[in-house]
C-alpha cells in the first residue's frame, strides 16, 4: 500500500511532497525491522526501479541500500539491487556492499562474483576485480562474459605478465562468443597498447561489422592506423568518431533541455 502511495507521489509536480513521503517511508524504518505495513526487501527494489524510471537516481540508490540492509530481502531482490546500484551509481560503494553480503550468505555464484568484479573495477580496485572474475570463470568457464571481465581487470593491474594473461582471457571470451563486441573492443585496445596495431585492426573491424554504432571503436581504429602510417584511413575513422560523439552529445542535450534549438 505504501509503495502504491509513493508511486502516486512520484508523479506529483511538488517535490517537497515526494521527499517527505520518501523520508516517512525510508527514514523511519530501521534495518531489519518488521512492522505492519512496512515494505519488504523486495518492495524496496521495486520502489528503486520505479524511482529510477522517473530519473530520481540518487534516491533510488538510497532505497537500494535499504534493500541491502533489510533482512527480509530475498537473494533475488538483493542481486537486482546490486545490478541497479552498479548501473545508477557505478563509482559508489553500494554494489560492492550488497554483493559481498550475497557472497557471504550464499554458496559461490558465478554471476554474483562477476558482478562483484565489475563493481571492484569501477571503484579502482583491479586486483580485487581480478580475484572475483577468476573465481567466476573457474565456476563457469563456458561464459564469455566472465573471461572478458577477467581480461579487462588484468589489463588494469600492475602484476608481472598481467597483460599477456589479459590477452589470453579476452581471446577466450571472443572464441566462446564471436559476437561479444565489448570483449573484441577490449582485445583491440589491449593489442594497440602492446604495440601491435596490425593485430588490433582486424578485431576492431570485425567489431564494427557486428556493431557499427560502437563509437569508441572508430577512435581506437584511427589510432591503430596512425601507428601504421595510414593517415588517410586514420582520418576517416577519427572523423567518424567525432561525428558520432557530437551526435550523442546533441541527443543527450535534447533530453536534458540544454541541447541546441
Amino acid at each position: 500500500r505504501r509503495l502504491r502511495q509513493l508511486a502516486g507521489v512520484t508523479s506529483s509536480a511538488e517535490p517537497k511532497v515526494f521527499y517527505q513521503v520518501r523520508a516517512d517511508l525510508c527514514g523511519s524504518i530501521a534495518p531489519g525491522a518488521a512492522t505492519e505495513g512496512s515494505p519488504t526487501g523486495d518492495a524496496y527494489v521495486r520502489l528503486a526501479r520505479m524511482l529510477a524510471e522517473r530519473q530520481h537516481h540518487s534516491t533510488a540508490v538510497a532505497v537500494l541500500r535499504l534493500a541491502m540492509r533489510h533482512e527480509g530481502g530475498s537473494l533475488r531482490s538483493l542481486l537486482a539491487a546490486a545490478r541497479s546500484c552498479l548501473h545508477l551509481d557505478p563509482s559508489g560503494p553500494g554494489a560492492v556492499a550488497i554483493l559481498e553480503q550475497l557472497v557471504a550468505r550464499t554458496p559461490p555464484s558465478a554471476d554474483v562474483l562477476h558482478l562483484l568484479g565489475r563493481a571492484h573495477l569501477r571503484q579502482g580496485r583491479p586486483e580485487d576485480a581480478v580475484k572475483a572474475h577468476r573465481e567466476a570463470a573457474a565456476l563457469d568457464p563456458s561464459r564469455s562474459a566472465f573471461h572478458a571481465g577477467l581480461g579487462r581487470a588484468l589489463a588494469e593491474t600492475a602484476e608481472p605478465g598481467a597483460r599477456e594473461a589479459a590477452l589470453e582471457s579476452l581471446r577466450t571470451a571472443v572464441r566462446l562468443d564471436p559476437g561479444a563486441v565489448e570483449a573484441r573492443y577490449q582485445l583491440g585496445k589491449l593489442l594497440l597498447a602492446l604495440g601491435r596495431p596490425q593485430d588490433a585492426i582486424p578485431q576492431l573491424e570485425e567489431l564494427l561489422r557486428l556493431e557499427p554504432g560502437f563509437p569508441n571503436a572508430y577512435y581506437v581504429l584511427g589510432q591503430a592506423c596512425l601507428r601504421l602510417g595510414r593517415r588517410d584511413q586514420a582520418r576517416e575513422y577519427l572523423d567518424e568518431f567525432a561525428d558520432r560523439q557530437s551526435a550523442a552529445e546533441a541527443r543527450a542535450g535534447s533530453v536534458t533541455g540544454f541541447g541546441p534549438g
